[in-house]
């Protein structure tokens, strides 16, 4: 059973602070908040003008080796549990009425094509990150997805644009597949000059 989420006591003459759930846990605003979020939706979101709803921008990191079963993958947005059908990367859309909405967003496995040669383990959904958007009426709410690196991390989920989680994993296995590519091409090169 969910834990119900106690903020810390505040401070007489201190600023409130927001203290992130654990995942898990009922919030603060009577979401559970299976992968924690650390973000109060009242205080971080900000609606903008624009048709009402709530804006998804969804991008997976395209200069990574992995790029191409990203590019096939694309995530799985869930609002207050119900799945948003036809959702791919890039900015999506979903109308709503002015409210607090649970929004959850996973990536998908690869195309067969990944999966059967490539990526073999990779059947189930990667990098869960999940939050609670306010929307205004008449204006719309932008929430920005970014998968994680690897299969069992967590995903992110912003107001803002966050980075890559993993990203450094990303960049060093880049260098090190360039570097042993570039190797593998020396030695060629220095065999056929021998």
């Amino acid at each position: 059973m969910p834990q119900q989420y106690a903020p810390a006591p505040q401070q007489p003459g201190m600023a409130a602070t927001y203290a992130a759930p654990p995942p898990n846990t009922v919030g603060p605003h009577g979401f559970l908040l299976k992968h924690g979020t650390a973000h109060d939706p009242v205080e971080a979101y900000r609606p903008q003008p624009g048709q009402q709803g709530i804006l998804v921008h969804a991008e997976y990191y395209r200069w990574w080796i992995m790029g191409p079963a990203f590019a096939t993958a694309g995530p799985r947005i869930f609002v207050n549990g119900n799945e948003i059908p036809d959702t791919s990367w890039g900015a999506t859309y979903l109308p709503a009425a002015p409210g607090l909405y649970h929004v959850e967003v996973h990536t998908r496995p690869p195309n067969f094509f990944f999966r059967r040669f490539v990526h073999p383990w990779w059947t189930s959904d990667t990098g869960p990150a999940d939050t609670v958007v306010p929307v205004a009426p008449g204006q719309q709410t932008p929430v920005y997805y970014r998968p994680a690196a690897a299969r069992r991390m967590l995903g992110a989920i912003a107001p803002q644009p966050p980075r890559w989680p993993g990203l450094l994993w990303m960049r060093f296995s880049s260098v090190i597949i360039a570097g042993f590519i570039g190797l593998m091409l020396f030695g060629v090169l220095m065999n056929i000059l021998d």
